[in-house]
C-alpha cells in the first residue's frame, strides 16, 4: 500500500470515530484533505480506494464536528465544519451555518469580533453574502422560515453596517489622541457635569467624548463615585444622570460599564 494509502485510511479511521472530535478537530480536516485528493487521484486508484473506503462519510463527520462545535460555543469552528456538511448537502447544514454565521455577524457588529485580519467592513459584507447564500439554499430545501430570517437580515443591513462604521471611525480617532489631550478634559469632567463650563469649552468635551471612549468610562466613574446626585435633576442617581448625558450624546447606545 503506498503512504498515500495509509494516510488515507488513517484519517479515514478517525473519521470513523465520532468521540475523536473532542480530542483533535485537525484530524477531520486531514481526512476531508485526503479525501479531496482521492477524488483527483488515478481512476485506478480511485476504484481501489472507494471500494475498500464504503461507508465513510465525510459530510455526517463534519456535521457531527459542527454541533459539537456549536455547544461549546467555538462559533468559528461551527461554521468551518457546517459550511464542509452544507456544501454536501448534509441534512439542515445550510440552515444551522446561516444561525452560525447570523451570530458571528452580531458579534462582529457589536463586539468587534474579528474573523480575520481582512478589512472589518469587508468581513462584514462578504458575512452577510454568505448568510444570504445558505439562508436561501436552507429555503429551497424546505425550511420555511428561512426566508423570513432573511427578510429580516436584509432590512437590519444598513443600520448595522453604519453603526459598524462608526465605531470603527471612533476607535481609529480614539486611537490617536495624546494621552495629555485626555487629562485635560478629564480635569474639566467636574465642572462639565455641574454645567458650570463655558459653552464653547463644553462643546469641546461632548464632542471629545464621541470619540474618546477612554475619557467616557472615565466621566462615568467620576459620576459612580459622587456621594450624591450631581444636579437636582438626576432623578435617582449620578448612575441615571450619566446614562441619560450619554445616551443624548450617542443615540442610544449601550454604556460602558
Amino acid at each position: 500500500m503506498s503512504s498515500f494509502e495509509d494516510q488515507f485510511f488513517a484519517a479515514a479511521e478517525m473519521v470513523k470515530d465520532w468521540s475523536f472530535y473532542g480530542a483533535d478537530m485537525r484530524a477531520l480536516d486531514k481526512a476531508i484533505a485526503f479525501e479531496h485528493a482521492h477524488q483527483n487521484a488515478h481512476p485506478y486508484d480511485r476504484a481501489k480506494l472507494e471500494s475498500e473506503c464504503a461507508g465513510i462519510d465525510f459530510e455526517r463527520a463534519a456535521y457531527e464536528a459542527a454541533c459539537r462545535s456549536e455547544r461549546n460555543n467555538d462559533l468559528p469552528a461551527a461554521a468551518h465544519w457546517y459550511r464542509v456538511a452544507a456544501e454536501g448537502d448534509y441534512g439542515d447544514a445550510a440552515f444551522r451555518l446561516a444561525n452560525v454565521l447570523s451570530h458571528l455577524l452580531l458579534k462582529l457588529v457589536q463586539d468587534g469580533e474579528l474573523l480575520s485580519d481582512d478589512d472589518p467592513l469587508q468581513q462584514y459584507t462578504d458575512l452577510l453574502r454568505e448568510i444570504a447564500k445558505w439562508y436561501l439554499e436552507a429555503y429551497c430545501i424546505g425550511h420555511d422560515n428561512a426566508l423570513s430570517l432573511l427578510a429580516d437580515l436584509t432590512e437590519q443591513w444598513g443600520p448595522s453596517y453604519d453603526l459598524l462604521r462608526r465605531r470603527l471611525e471612533a476607535k481609529e480617532t480614539s486611537a490617536h489622541i495624546p494621552a495629555y489631550i485626555c487629562g485635560e478634559y478629564i480635569s474639566s469632567a467636574s465642572e462639565f457635569l455641574l454645567g458650570s463650563l463655558p459653552e464653547q469649552r463644553a462643546e469641546a468635551v461632548r464632542e471629545h467624548l464621541k470619540t474618546c471612549r477612554s475619557c467616557v468610562k472615565s466621566f462615568n466613574s467620576i459620576v459612580a463615585s459622587q456621594p450624591a446626585p450631581i444636579r437636582n435633576r438626576a432623578a435617582t442617581n449620578n448612575r441615571t444622570f450619566v446614562l441619560h448625558l450619554y445616551t443624548s450624546m450617542f443615540g442610544g447606545l449601550t454604556m460602558p460599564g
